[in-house]
């Protein structure tokens, strides 16, 4: 072989990176005699390196000049070649597989023009197989391009091969020439002729061709050709065996450009959607005007190249092969190709054809304002638009049938509807002044009526008070649901207040249940306090049972939900993210009870509190998805759900629970505990006024970066100048900055904490044994000594968040008159009412009896019922009393009347009964 240097390298995966840079160097180095290496074959393909197809074309290339080749095996990324001379002869090539025998032929093609003599190719394998031209767009579709440059080569095509065995066969004979000649390929001239075939092999039948050759037409139909010619058969046996189907299409024009689109079958593609996607591609490609396809344009480059003199080509916008083609022509032959935008064609045109567009158009106006005045037409009629059905469509009679029906229908409807206008008009032309006055009384009439079912609608969306009872006797249902079911049962609170949010009766609830349930307090939203607090209010919490730290997810998405451990917790921008935190570290706790003594291999665990502390966030975030509808307004969950956690842990989620306050939180709003939704609130200032009397003026000033307040009022409106928030004429909207500050405290905004009791708690309800005996059950130990020291690393900031006064926990009034321990029933309420702005304060020394029938009206998120409900109970106490008093009324009148009339007496008729 020749030395090192004279041997040129390229690169075979720039660009396209597939096989046109190998087919078209190897070409190039048999034609001009000149040594090539080729790394990186097939580089930017799924499977790298030479298939048979590649590998045949060139051992084929081989024997025709001689060559001496390193790499030419399967899978081989490297090939160098030194060529010889160009032999002509007879060559013969079987892939014994699909290859197809398009890529080998153009491989040898350029190769063999260059020939002494006349040479002829016996190939075998694939005719029409996918990824590669089918043989009949070489033959219809690209000899008439090559035919332009004096290139040209005969095809007899004996049997098709088919995708997967292949087994076509195919005679092509090669003419030689002594040189390319030039070709200008640049006018695409007029639509002239338009012709194709569809065809089907094997075992398919033959209607599949009809029904592409049909979708084609109507896709063609389009360009309005003359010579329309769409054939459809079905291949003879000897011809095909293997079932096969495709598409041909040619656009010949004028200026002998020939432009195709080539389709083959596939087997989850019907036969009338391949048959309009050829059409419809074939239309576009027409339609741009262009004279060579995007699959032809890279076939000619080196043809091109290779020519005496310029050539010059009008395509559509490069393809990465042509590119690719581009580029291993000018590295192997030094020739230079130049890539010239298509510019617009200009809209000026000649005086002359200017003044005779001018002329006929005169002539065109003329002759319609004759016509017009022959036959006038009423104004604003319009000309109706024919409707054109393709003769090939099936039913067509039918179709044009149903077509005038509904015309007639529609003239018809429009008459009827002229003729009762006119009938109304007659009869209100000599209507009197008193008539007027008479219809307008009466659609006052109806006016009014209709008003007055609107206000009962608007009534009707306040239940009464027995269906409100009803309901909050439902909902407390489904707790007992949860605790009965429940093996371990997960107390939810906010870590801000813990007591506030938290119920004793929920505790109590649980030792007094039967079985061997276990209680453990989560406190979670633990990123919205100080280390230090949430470290004091774990180790006062840690004297009643389990305890642990929580942060839920607020992520959006509905699977794969963030999760950290607490060991990645060790800055401010990791405990105030979205995702989830402390997860691992309860899942640990309840993986301990389940494994603890062997009791049990599978749990329930019942997640309650009162609403929005994040029961159903918690879940989420435990199962790392969306299973619970979550939101920041009570009343999402309205009855027990449970979801699996894993094959031994089974979550149910609980509705949100507001227990009785005591006297200490008996003045406090629902709405500063979240357990009611801030827009249903009647009087937000005196909810808003009372958070502003916990912290200093300078805390709210700098939370909200305004100016010094004297009152609340003047407070209220800086915030709403600040937020944007103006009604008409420039005044501050002051409630709804009232809102905003609520939402504020809802929402973290607003961050505050409360401090654990310095008194030591006693609850007589827990004792130590049973503490010692949760702990152990949960290993509570390990995770506190793990908890405190990551907790530790935690950077507070006391400045940011305002300490507040504890609300104490809510408490439940159980009934105690008549009541057995084993039936004791604690009356709650789910927080779906408005709570009022008035509240009453509860009457501790009220009589029994009473408490017991107006149980559920004292709890204090059903003290919230507004005026409208309170008037309609006034309305049906009213409206009863009236009834009553008419049935005492008729009552006594029967009661007065009497028969007196002994046994013995006998009726006369004559005297007694005398119609006068």
């Amino acid at each position: 072989m020749s030395g090192p240097n004279s041997i040129l390298e390229i690169d075979g995966k720039y660009l396209e990176g597939g096989g046109q840079i190998l087919r078209n160097a190897l070409s190039f180095s048999c034609i001009l005699r000149r040594p090539v290496r080729i790394v990186n074959i097939r580089a930017n393909r799924p499977n790298p390196g030479l298939s048979n197809q590649h590998l045949f074309g060139l051992n084929l290339l081989v024997d025709i000049t001689g060559a001496q080749v390193k790499g030419n095996s399967i899978k081989s990324t490297e090939v160098e070649i030194c060529p010889g001379k160009i032999k002509a002869g007879n060559y013969y090539v079987n892939t014994k597989t699909a290859a197809s025998i398009s890529l080998v032929l153009q491989s040898a093609l350029p190769v063999l023009i260059f020939g002494e003599a006349p040479s002829k190719l016996e190939l075998v394998g694939g005719t029409n197989v996918g990824m590669a031209p089918q043989v009949d767009f070489m033959t219809e579709v690209l000899r008439p391009n090559l035919e332009k440059f004096g290139v040209t080569f005969d095809f007899d095509l004996i049997r098709r091969g088919y995708y997967p065995r292949g087994g076509g066969c195919c005679k092509v004979q090669v003419p030689a020439i002594k040189f390319i000649k030039s070709a200008s390929v640049v006018n695409f001239g007029k639509l002239h002729e338009i012709r194709g075939w569809c065809f089907v092999a094997g075992n398919l039948p033959e209607r599949l061709a009809g029904a592409m050759q049909q979708s084609v037409s109507l896709e063609l139909q389009k360009l309005n050709c003359r010579l329309l010619n769409i054939e459809a058969y079905k291949e003879s046996p000897d011809v095909a065996k293997d079932n096969g189907s495709g598409v041909i299409l040619l656009g010949l024009t004028s200026e002998n450009c020939t432009l195709g689109v080539s389709k083959l079958g596939e087997k989850k593609i019907d036969a009338e959607k391949m048959g309009s996607d050829a059409g419809r591609n074939l239309c576009n490609l027409l339609l741009s005007e262009t004279c060579v396809d995007e699959y032809v344009q890279d076939q000619l480059i080196i043809y091109m190249a290779l020519a005496k003199g310029n050539s010059q080509i009008k395509t559509l916008p490069l393809t990465d092969h042509t590119r690719t083609a581009i580029y291993v022509a000018e590295k192997m032959t030094g020739v230079h190709f130049v890539i010239e935008p298509q510019a617009k064609k200009s809209k000026r045109i000649t005086g002359r054809l200017k003044h005779k567009i001018e002329k006929k158009v005169r002539e065109h106006n003329r002759k319609v304002r004759r016509e017009a005045k022959k036959n006038p037409i009423k104004k604003g009629s319009k000309k109706q638009k024919l409707i054109q059905i393709p003769n090939i469509c099936p039913f067509k009679e039918d179709i044009l049938k149903e077509v005038e029906e509904a015309k007639k229908r529609k003239e018809e409807e429009r008459k009827r509807k002229r003729e009762e206008f006119k009938r109304e008009k007659e009869q209100h032309k000599f209507k009197s002044l008193e008539a007027l006055v008479n219809n307008a009384d009466e659609r006052d009439t109806v006016y009014s009526i209709i008003h007055e079912n609107e206000t009962k609608e608007g009534e009707e969306k306040y239940k009464n008070v027995s269906d409100k009872e009803q309901s909050l006797k439902q909902y407390f249902k489904e707790f007992k649901k949860v605790l009965e079911n429940a093996d371990v049962v997960l107390e939810v609170v906010d870590a801000r207040d813990p007591l506030g949010t938290r119920c004793s009766e929920v505790q109590r609830a649980v030792r007094a249940a039967p079985g061997n349930k276990r209680l453990v307090l989560i406190l979670n939203k633990a990123d919205l306090v100080p280390k230090e607090n949430l470290s004091n209010w774990l180790k006062y919490f840690r004297r009643l049972g389990p305890v642990t730290a929580f942060k839920a997810s607020t992520q959006d998405q509905n699977s794969k939900l963030g999760r950290r451990k607490f060991k990645q917790m060790c800055t401010d921008k990791a405990i105030q993210g979205s995702i989830c935190l402390g997860a691992e570290l309860l899942m640990s706790m309840l993986g301990n009870y389940c494994r603890n003594k062997g009791i049990k291999t599978s749990i329930k665990v019942g997640v309650v509190g009162i609403p929005n502390v994040g029961k159903s966030s918690i879940i989420n975030s435990l199962i790392r998805g969306k299973s619970c509808s979550v939101g920041s307004t009570p009343g999402i969950t309205r009855a027990m759900q449970e979801v699996a956690l894993d094959s031994k842990i089974t979550l149910i989620d609980c509705p949100g629970i507001v227990f009785t306050n005591n006297l200490k939180s008996e003045n406090v709003p629902a709405v500063l505990k979240n357990a009611q939704r801030v827009g249903d609130v009647k009087d937000p200032f005196t909810a808003a006024e009372s958070i502003l009397k916990r912290a200093s003026k300078e805390f709210f000033c700098k939370l909200y970066d305004i100016t010094e307040y004297e009152t609340f009022e003047e407070f209220f409106a800086k915030k709403a100048v600040r937020m944007g928030k103006l009604m008409k004429k420039g005044v501050p909207d002051v409630l709804a900055a009232a809102r905003s500050v609520l939402n504020d405290w809802n929402t973290g905004k607003i961050k505050y904490c409360t401090e654990p009791p310095e008194e030591k708690f006693d609850d007589p309800h827990v004792s130590a044994a049973i503490v010692h005996e949760d702990a152990l059950a949960f290993n509570v130990d390990g995770f506190e000594a793990m908890e405190t020291e990551i907790l530790n690393k935690f950077d507070v900031k006391e400045q940011d968040v305002m300490k507040v006064d504890s609300t104490g926990p809510v408490e439940s009034k159980i009934r105690e008159c008549g009541v057995e321990d084993d039936k004791e029933e604690y009356n709650a309420v789910i927080n779906e009412t408005n709570v009022s702005n008035k509240r009453r304060k509860c009457n501790l020394e009220e009589n029994v009896t009473t408490q017991q029938q107006e149980s559920t009206k004292n709890l204090e998120g059903n003290q919230s019922l507004n005026k409208s409900m309170k008037q309609q109970m006034k309305k049906r106490k009213k409206q009863s009393a009236r009834n009553e008093k008419k049935v005492n009324n008729i009552a006594q009148v029967l009661d007065g009347f009497t028969l007196n009339a002994s046994n013995d007496e006998k009726y006369d008729f004559d005297t007694d009964y005398v119609i006068q």
